[in-house]
């Protein structure tokens, strides 16, 4: 890993990619209780009612993956001990089942 002094303004580093299968949405909705709410455990209303033809992914998936993705890059090795906040999380555009996603640092 890298100590954040060493980090120099403008670095960027790239995780590898994942896709978010649809096992994995299903997986998750059902055991967070999501698949209660239409837009993810619906998929008529989803089409008919919310405008989307794919299945949407949480956004808090989106984000555990995402930080997977850092850890598992091993950037964070040695100096990240756990994560305790979030700032500024927010989706930009959904992610739907299948998309393939990476992360920028």
């Amino acid at each position: 890993g890298r100590p954040f002094e060493q980090w120099k303004v403008g670095q960027r580093y790239i995780t590898k990619r994942r896709t978010i299968a649809e096992a994995d949405v299903l997986s998750y909705i059902h055991l967070t209780g999501y698949d209660a709410e239409n837009l993810f455990g619906d998929m008529v209303y989803l089409k008919e009612k919310a405008g989307h033809e794919r299945r949407l992914v949480p956004g808090m998936l989106t984000g555990s993956i995402a930080d997977a993705l850092i850890v598992g890059s091993g950037i964070l090795e040695g100096y990240a001990v756990a994560l305790v906040s979030i700032n500024n999380f927010r989706a930009l555009a959904p992610v739907y089942a299948n998309d393939t996603i990476h992360v920028e640092l």
